[in-house]
C-alpha cells in the first residue's frame, strides 16, 4: 500500500501547489531573491544529515531490509543523534520527550485494546456480513456507493484521530468493499485518505484548531483559508476512488 499511494500523493501535491501558484499571482506575493549555485550547494550539504531520515524510512521500507515500524524506530533514533550532534535537545529536554511518549503510547494501547473489543463484537453480532449485504443490495450504482462510503468516512474523520479510527473503521468497511469488487489496497487507501482529510475538515477538524492556535487568527479565518486546499484534495480524493489505476501505476513500473 505504500508504493500504491505514491501517484495519489503526487496527484495531491500537484493539486495543492496549484492553488498556491493562484494565490500568489492572485495576491501577488512577493518573489524570493534568486540564490546563486554555491548557495544552494551549501544549503543542500547542511541538510544532507536530516535528509537522511526520509532516505531512511522509504528506502528500508521499498528495499524490504525493514518493516516500517523498524524504519520508524531506526528513523527515531537517527534523529536522536542528530539533534544531539546539533545541540537542539538536552538530556532533561530528552527525559519529558521519552515521558510524554510513554503518556502517549499507554493512551494508544488502550485505544487498541478496545479496538480489539470492539472488533469481537463485531464479529459476534456480524455486522460486517450485515454491512455487507447492506451495500450488496443497495439499489443504486457502484458511482454512488462510493460516494455514500467516501462522505461517511469523512464524518468519522472529523470527530476521530486517524489511528483510532482506522482500527475501528477497516474491519468492517474491508469485507463490505471487496464485495463490491474494490482492491483491497485502493480500500485502504480510500480510508487512509478520507480520515486524514477529515483532521483538517470543518466543523471538527483537530488539525484546524493547531492551525489557529499557531497562526494566532480566529478559527472562521483559518476555515476560510483552508478551504480552497480541502477542495482541491477532495478533487484528488474522487480521482483516486474512481480511477483505481492511479495507485497501480507504480506496480506497472516496477512491473510487479
Amino acid at each position: 500500500m505504500f508504493v500504491a499511494g505514491v501517484m495519489p500523493g503526487i496527484l495531491m501535491g500537484c493539486l495543492l501547489m496549484m492553488v498556491i501558484y493562484i494565490y500568489s499571482r492572485k495576491d501577488n506575493f512577493p518573489r524570493m531573491e534568486k540564490t546563486t549555485w554555491k548557495q544552494r550547494g551549501k544549503a543542500t550539504l547542511e541538510a544532507l544529515p536530516c535528509l537522511g531520515i526520509p532516505v531512511m524510512i522509504i528506502g528500508g521500507i521499498v528495499s524490504g531490509i525493514v518493516t516500517p515500524t523498524e524504519a520508524a524506530a531506526l528513523a527515531v533514533v537517527y534523529a536522536l543523534v542528530l539533534s544531539m550532534i546539533y545541540k537542539t535537545i538536552t538530556w532533561k529536554s530528552l527525559w519529558k520527550c521519552v515521558v510524554q511518549s510513554a503518556v502517549d503510547s499507554g493512551a494508544i494501547m488502550l485505544i487498541v485494546g478496545g479496538c480489539y473489543l470492539f472488533g469481537w463484537v463485531i464479529s459476534n453480532e456480524r455486522i460486517t456480513v450485515i454491512l455487507t449485504e447492506a451495500l450488496v443490495g443497495m439499489d443504486c450504482s457502484l458511482v454512488l456507493k462510493l460516494l455514500i462510503i467516501n462522505a461517511a468516512l469523512l464524518i468519522v474523520g472529523m470527530f476521530m484521530d486517524s489511528s483510532p479510527a482506522i482500527l475501528l473503521v477497516a474491519p468492517i468497511l474491508a469485507p463490505a468493499m471487496q464485495s463490491l469488487g474494490i482492491d483491497p489496497i485502493q480500500t485502504g487507501l480510500i480510508i487512509c485518505i478520507n480520515l486524514v482529510l477529515g483532521l483538517s475538515t470543518p466543523p471538527v477538524g483537530v488539525c484546524l484548531y493547531a492551525a489557529t492556535n499557531i497562526s494566532k487568527v480566529s478559527f472562521g479565518e483559518t476555515v476560510r483559508a483552508a478551504m480552497p486546499f480541502l477542495l482541491a484534495t477532495l478533487g484528488a480524493l474522487l480521482l483516486i476512488t474512481y480511477v483505481p489505476v492511479l495507485s497501480q501505476i507504480p506496480f506497472m513500473i516496477l512491473g510487479k
